[in-house]
Order: structure tokens, then C-alpha cells, then sequence
């Protein structure tokens, strides 16, 4: 955590949802700018739009490595965060399987006002990102290293 809770930035790796959830909620106020959550194995999509929803204000989220995060959860996310202007949603094929184009696609249709975008070691195709490259007309950092389907 840095700073005080009024614009803080809060980072966490390694989580249970009811430990975060109830840090989140009583120790950080709405207006948390950014946020980033890693290896959230017990974390799920219900579970993350809660607890972002309290954030009205959050202009960063980076997830890595969340498997009961999908496609869905994005246009929730995006409705609780509508200043969002960065975004990380990262995995590996192994760890988070069929994070692709479904998710690109929901990207592209819910987070029009994204600068910053990363999606590292995911299943998106040149599918996903036309979609986001139309989407997203704002974006201004793109990054999609290790996506093996994207041919360009």
C-alpha cells in the first residue's frame, strides 16, 4: 500500500478471496486508483466485480494468473469501473487455458476508453486483436508478448 487510503495504490500476490475482500472493504476507501491482484487461485469473478465495485474511481486494474476470472467478468468490471485506462489481465496457456479470444472480444466491446492494455502469454489470435486495435481506439501501449496465435 502506498500512500494514504484516499488514492492509494494496493498490491496483493497470493490471496484467499474472504482475506482480500474484507482488507479491501475496510481498510481502503473509494478512492483507490489502482490495484493489482496475483495468483488468486480462490478468487472468483462474483468475488472481484464485489469487491471492485467499491472503487468507482479505479483507473488501474492488473490481474495475473486468476483462473475463475472469464470473458463475462469483464463487462461487469467495466461497469463498475468506468474510468478504467489500464488494464492487465496475464496467464499462461497452462495455467489459465482458453484465455483468448473471447476475452479480446469482450475487451474490445467494454473497455472503449482503455490507454494500456496488457494480455502476456494468453491464447488471443489475430481475431482477438483486430478486435481490440477496433475496440479500443485510445490505446496507447499494447502489449502482447507471448500470445503465440497472434501472426501479424
Amino acid at each position: 500500500m502506498e500512500g494514504p487510503y484516499g488514492g492509494a495504490k494496493a498490491n496483493y500476490d497470493h490471496f484467499g478471496l474472504l482475506s482480500v475482500q474484507k482488507f479491501l472493504q475496510r481498510k481502503i476507501s473509494s478512492h483507490l486508483k489502482s490495484l493489482k491482484l496475483a495468483f488468486g487461485d480462490g478468487i472468483t469473478g462474483k468475488g472481484l466485480i464485489k469487491s471492485v465495485s467499491k472503487f468507482p474511481e479505479l483507473e488501474e486494474l492488473h490481474l495475473s494468473y486468476m483462473p475463475y476470472i472469464t470473458a463475462r467478468d469483464f463487462e461487469a468490471i467495466s461497469k463498475c469501473c468506468s474510468m478504467l485506462k489500464s488494464f492487465k489481465f496475464n496467464g499462461t496457456g497452462s495455467r489459465i487455458p482458453n484465455v483468448g479470444d473471447s476475452y479480446a472480444l469482450s475487451i474490445a466491446k467494454n473497455m472503449p476508453n482503455l490507454c494500456y492494455l496488457q494480455l502476456f502469454g494468453n491464447d488471443l489470435s489475430d481475431k482477438g486483436l483486430r478486435a481490440i486495435l477496433d475496440g479500443c481506439p485510445h490505446l496507447e501501449s499494447l502489449d502482447i508478448r507471448r500470445c503465440f496465435r497472434v501472426e501479424l
